[in-house]
């Protein structure tokens, strides 16, 4: 870029020309935005923070894998790496519009608390469940430790965790308890099939037997120990 700037006002003459009333026209030459290296060092710092971002967009944006339980992770390391940002004096020039990124995260972030398809996703990954949770929400200890301070609307979030588990399973049980309901009732359900003599297929239909016996509201809990 210097160097096309170094040669532009004698190759091209000067990017524009402005007139202000009752004023001479003024050239305004290619060396006006010349950037020095204070200017490009700030081009740096904004690079980086534009590619905190990015990086993060692309972990969420991938087509050939699930990403949904990258989401709440993904925006909470984003969420770290902006705030410390925010503290360093290196980027001091752009402290404000960093907290308002944050401002806007933030807004975000706060809605995944009406979606339990985040939490879901977070609990059936087998790198997370209850565990990540625990350590970047807090449990039970935190909560005390929350109510004891005084901190206004304090949550026990491996319990709430809990409930949303819980709340999610039973609809699904519901509907998959009607279905097993409805097989259990064919004539001949319990009969073996012509194919059904090894031992995945016995496997399964004791399985199928042990979910029968349980409660529609509950019966979940069976399909889980089995």
């Amino acid at each position: 870029m210097k160097a096309f700037v170094a040669v532009a006002d004698l190759r091209f003459g000067p990017i524009t020309t402005i007139r202000r009333k009752g004023a001479p026209p003024k050239k305004i030459p290619w060396s006006a935005f010349m950037l020095s290296d204070d200017d490009w060092e700030r081009v740096n710092l904004c690079g980086k923070i534009l590619e905190d971002a990015n990086s993060y967009h692309q972990i969420c944006s991938t087509t050939r894998s699930p990403t949904l339980h990258q989401v709440i992770p993904t925006i909470e390391r984003l969420v770290s790496k902006w705030e410390k940002k925010s503290q360093d004096p290196d980027y001091g020039l752009f402290h404000d519009a960093l907290k308002a990124g944050l401002s806007k995260l933030d807004k975000y972030y706060k809605r995944l608390n009406n979606a339990d398809v985040y939490i879901l996703a977070l609990l059936i990954h087998p790198y997370y469940k209850f565990e990540y949770i625990e350590h970047q929400w807090g449990g039970e200890a935190e909560y005390l430790a929350d109510v004891t301070a005084g901190i206004p609307n304090p949550r026990n979030w491996v319990a709430y965790a809990r409930e949303v588990v819980e709340k999610a399973m039973r609809k699904y049980w519901l509907i998959r308890f009607g279905r097993l309901t409805a097989d259990a009732a064919r004539p001949g359900a319990e009969e073996l099939s012509p194919t059904g003599t090894d031992s995945d297929d016995e496997y399964d239909r004791a399985c199928q037997a042990t979910l029968r016996r349980g409660e529609p509201e509950d019966g979940w809990k069976l399909e889980l120990e089995s």
